[in-house]
């Protein structure tokens, strides 16, 4: 019978700091509705409500599925991440710094976040499927 301690995984300091990450996304995400929600009409105030309520919900299933340490959630934010690259590699087409600054920092924090998931071995011993 496997003791307690050998059931639980210490979570690698990596995946703590996506942990962090995604939680100032999740942050974000709700900054944004209370601003798009200005000014909107009731309809639209309850169609931005629902589309954030689920971006927020799916955020907050990664958010747990990583700490339980679900390779499900690991695939997820690889593909996020790489989503997330692809959109500040297009910002570099933008006209203004700001567009270009936030461009370059996707383009640095996404790729060492997928980096890190993909190639780190300690990242993929902690969402390795157990039998």
């Amino acid at each position: 019978m496997l003791d307690k301690k050998e059931i639980t995984k210490e979570i690698p300091r990596g995946v703590k700091w996506i942990l962090i990450l995604y939680g100032i996304y999740l942050a974000f995400i709700v900054f944004g509705i209370v601003v798009a929600s200005k000014g909107a009409s009731s309809l639209g105030f309850a169609i931005i409500l629902i589309i954030s309520l689920a971006i927020i919900s799916f955020f907050i299933v990664i958010i747990e599925g990583f700490r339980k340490a679900k390779n499900w959630a690991r695939i997820l934010v690889i593909i996020i991440a790489f989503f997330s690259l692809l959109n500040g590699i297009i910002k570099f087409d933008a006209t203004t710094f700001f567009d270009i600054f936030i461009g370059i920092i996707l383009i640095i924090i996404n790729g060492l976040v997928a980096a890190y998931l993909i190639f780190n071995k300690e990242a993929k011993d902690f969402f390795r499927v157990r039998k």
